[in-house]
């Protein structure tokens, strides 16, 4: 019962694949682009969350709960002109240190436009034929509009609008805020769930239950480069009988990024800025 019960937390974590990672640009000659041999590790924090603790098989409520996301650039795998990322986000109770979920995804960017394409062995977790389409991890270097655009979703795996929301100040810098609204969604089938945990009575055996998910991801963005500068995740996972009434919560967490994280974003952001300004001006002038 218990490996049943733990199975049912596999795909939580995966709307979180989209921390944005601490990246600087790779700047040459007539060149801004992606680098290819990054390495980082940005954090969301949940007051206030709530989770299924498979361990005791007992809901949680009012923990915090830590995202952690740390990315590694596959040097050997890219190429001048694909940047392909590693991505590994684990989830975690921060009272007991107990881990609630985790997942693993490969993304291949094209360097130039930050869009996702399909090539090096991209997947999620260890499925190869989803179609990774639109933006993922990482928005158009230097050149961010005001309008909606077509945005990768791990956890559904489809692609989906996320639209501009206006601007904001982050930690001292403007940036534009983005919001994605990912409907409610069955992401997949779980058998043989113990019915008792489903709250169907002692007597009631194992049943087939259909996973869904909800979420709401906001993500502030610095135009002058593309770098993520900020973010918040407002995500629920539920389990659903086949008559479609929901008896099971999974996870229900409202994620923010820690300050701390938030301040290096920004600083990197100030940096790149500079170093696009350089490239686009004073590089060319030379020569």
């Amino acid at each position: 019962m218990q490996r049943t019960i733990g199975m049912l937390l596999i795909g939580v974590g995966a709307f979180f694949l989209t921390l944005s990672p601490l990246v600087r640009f790779y700047a040459a000659k007539q060149l801004i682009a992606l680098p290819i041999d990054t390495y980082s590790t940005t954090r969301l924090q949940a007051q206030n969350g709530s989770y299924f603790d498979a361990g005791n098989l007992r809901l949680r409520q009012g923990v915090t709960v830590v995202a952690t996301n740390t990315v590694r650039g596959d040097v050997r795998a890219s190429t001048d002109k694909v940047a392909v990322w590693d991505t590994f986000t684990s989830i975690s109770d921060a009272t007991t240190g107990s881990p609630i979920d985790y997942r693993q995804t490969r993304q291949a960017f094209d360097r130039r436009t930050s869009n996702l394409v399909m090539c090096c062995g991209a997947a999620v977790g260890n499925d190869t034929s989803t179609k990774q389409a639109g933006l993922g991890t990482l928005w158009p270097i230097a050149n961010v509009e005001k309008k909606t655009y077509q945005y990768f979703d791990v956890t559904t795996r489809q692609t989906l609008p996320i639209n501009y929301d206006g601007e904001d100040t982050v930690q001292g810098l403007r940036a534009y805020r983005f919001v994605l609204n990912v409907p409610h969604t069955r992401i997949s089938e779980v058998a043989d769930v113990p019915g008792n945990v489903l709250g169907l009575g002692e007597s009631s055996g194992n049943v087939d239950a259909d996973r869904y998910f909800r979420g709401t991801k906001t993500v502030w963005v610095d135009p002058r480069t593309g770098a993520v500068v900020n973010q918040e995740e407002n995500v629920r996972s539920t389990l659903h009988t086949k008559d479609g009434g929901e008896r099971l919560t999974v996870a229900a967490f409202h994620l923010k990024m820690v300050p701390a994280d938030q301040q290096k974003l920004v600083k990197l952001a100030n940096d790149n800025a500079t170093t696009i300004t350089v490239v686009k001006t004073i590089v060319p002038i030379a020569t």
